[in-house]
């Protein structure tokens, strides 16, 4: 596809986004009547549904009443009514039927399911459109190109009649044409299931193209699918040249259904980088990269610089806070020091809480348009998905204002705080301690940070370094452990008063197998969690810190990233 072609296309793109767009810019002027609209709309259209008739939705007139007739309930609540959903039952939760249901479980150990029907699509996809169209309005030439996004299947199997699977391979499945034309992957790669083969397949579509645009929920996938493309350069560059696919232990199925026209030229380039630079890279492959769009907040700054390092240094977009539930903030600029993004007014119904970890029915919660720069709230949430009043569990911070309307990014999950002692860490400052102190030690492919309830107990950091597997005695990582300790003193005040109470002992290192990450990866896509939403787990309280580490000794010692995805199949 030449450049003029694909200047028309995102032409029609902006015709169709254009009435979208300038209502968007209305509502981020008065969140308040947004707000009011949304739900109303939602509430009025699910009156009827048993959910509806059993909460009044009919005489519901103002936020007061809606939170006076409806408790706050987490999805363990919800679960009786979705398996209602899941065995056919209609008219349950909204009067619209179920289209499908999306799976989560990002940082849960078994999958949810989320009940999505026309109506959320549409809320949800218009939130989408104005993220997509502020960040193609931020680069109008350089975005010119095409796109590489990392998706998961839309379809993993039904219940009840009903498709269940990841919406982000919804959304990608049922783009607009001139969207789905800029795509350089075919949504069929993503229906491969062995991960080390789809990842494969993907690289391979991308170096055959002008990558413009690079979209990953998730950065850690970007940083494993740059150390795919290095680790597999050599066969990779030989199925380019030739258009076939023997690189790897592909079916003679799937070698006829991706066969591809030979790319003989675009590869003779990239192995002369190759050669010349001794590793090939995502920032040596697609030299003209202008956006690199990825999830920002919670624990993503551990992973940035390692995406900077290996994808370049193109602008980079945040995803903003946005789940399988629904998307509740849109960032407007690239490179943002905080990952905030304006509240998504025009989608959902939302209400924030300051009761951060304490779970009640009917908490006091406050609207979008009164919330409190600095502040942190728990979200909760309201969906034509049927989701009403439900506890989303993630903890955000107000960070600006867009116009009228908060700006808000995600901290963590509320009940990710360790407290064995009273000391309540939280994700956020082990993130933020890693980040600070691992600059000055060897890099590290990830880390975890677990509770031993020893006597007395005490922090363990578990890492996989990065270039192979050195010794336990090394004395860089007794630096490192008192390093961890002393920033993190700093941080949080109860852990540095636990410490020097002598209630909790010294952190130690522990260094992980190679491979260890992905086998646990690995273990989680076979759980049934979408590959794409994976995020590896940064702090983990005794029991899941057990389970952890059982996890990782399954999948014993892998040197290298195809044995570790055999043995983390086998296992």
């Amino acid at each position: 596809m030449n450049d003029l072609t694909r200047r028309v296309l995102r032409g029609l793109q902006y015709l169709t986004l254009k009435t979208r767009l300038a209502r968007f810019a209305a509502q981020l002027q008065n969140p308040a009547a947004a707000q009011a609209e949304r739900r109303r709309d939602i509430l009025s259209a699910n009156a009827n549904s048993e959910f509806g008739r059993q909460h009044h939705f009919a005489a519901i007139t103002n936020a007061d009443e809606y939170r006076r007739a409806v408790p706050v309930r987490r999805y363990a609540d919800f679960m009786p009514l979705i398996e209602r959903l899941k065995n056919g039952e209609k008219n349950v939760l909204t009067a619209e039927p179920v289209s499908m249901f999306g799976i989560t479980s990002g940082t849960e150990s078994v999958a949810k399911f989320i009940p999505l029907t026309r109506r959320f699509t549409r809320e949800h996809h218009y939130m989408h459109l104005m993220w997509l169209w502020s960040m193609i309005a931020a680069r109008p030439l350089g975005i010119v190109g095409d796109i590489f996004s990392v998706i998961s299947p839309a379809v993993g199997g039904y219940v009840g009649g009903i498709p269940y699977g990841a919406i982000s391979g919804k959304h990608y499945r049922d783009q607009s044409l001139p969207q789905r034309r800029l795509n350089c992957v075919p949504y069929a790669v993503c229906l491969v299931k062995d991960s080390l083969r789809r990842n494969y397949l993907s690289l391979l579509y991308a170096l055959a193209a002008d990558i413009r645009c690079a979209n990953s929920a998730n950065p850690s996938t970007l940083i494993l699918l740059a150390q795919i493309l290095n680790d597999y350069a050599e066969p990779l560059l030989d199925d380019l040249a030739a258009g076939g696919l023997r690189g790897l232990d592909f079916s003679d199925e799937e070698r006829r259904q991706f066969a591809r026209p030979p790319a003989a030229a675009r590869a003779r380039i990239l192995r002369e980088r190759f050669r010349a630079d001794k590793v090939l890279l995502p920032r040596t492959a697609w030299e003209n990269l202008c956006a690199i769009n990825t999830w920002q907040g919670g624990c993503a700054p551990f992973y940035l610089p390692r995406v900077r390092e290996t994808w370049g240094a193109a602008p980079m977009r945040c995803w903003g806070l946005r789940a399988t539930e629904g998307i509740f903030s849109v960032p407007t600029a690239d490179d943002a020091k905080s990952a905030g993004g304006a509240v998504a007014i025009g989608g959902h119904f939302l209400e924030f809480t300051a009761d951060l970890e304490t779970f009640t029915e009917f908490p006091a919660t406050v609207l979008a348009h009164e919330l409190e720069i600095g502040k942190r709230y728990r979200l909760i949430i309201t969906t034509s998905g049927g989701l009403y009043r439900y506890d989303l569990g993630d903890v955000v911070e107000v960070t600006g204002f867009n116009r009228r309307t908060p700006e808000i990014a995600f901290l963590y999950k509320a009940g990710g705080v360790v407290s064995v002692t009273g000391e309540k860490v939280t994700p956020e400052q082990v993130v933020a301690t890693l980040a600070t102190v691992g600059r000055n030690f060897p890099p590290l492919t990830d880390f975890t940070v677990g509770v031993e309830m020893c006597s007395p107990p005490r922090y363990v950091v578990a890492i996989e370094p990065r270039n192979g597997e050195p010794d336990n005695g090394d004395a860089r990582f007794d630096r490192l452990a008192r390093a961890f300790d002393e920033e993190l003193a700093r941080r949080n005040v109860e852990y540095r008063d636990k410490r020097a109470g002598g209630r909790l002992d010294a952190p130690t290192v522990s260094i992980l197998p190679a491979g260890s990450y992905q086998i646990y990866r690995e273990h989680r896509v076979r759980s049934g969690s979408p590959d794409g939403q994976i995020k590896p787990p940064q702090l983990l309280r005794p029991e899941a810190w057990r389970d952890f580490r059982r996890i990782i000794a399954a999948g014993g010692n892998c040197k290298n990233p195809e044995s570790a995805y055999k043995r983390a199949i086998t296992n």
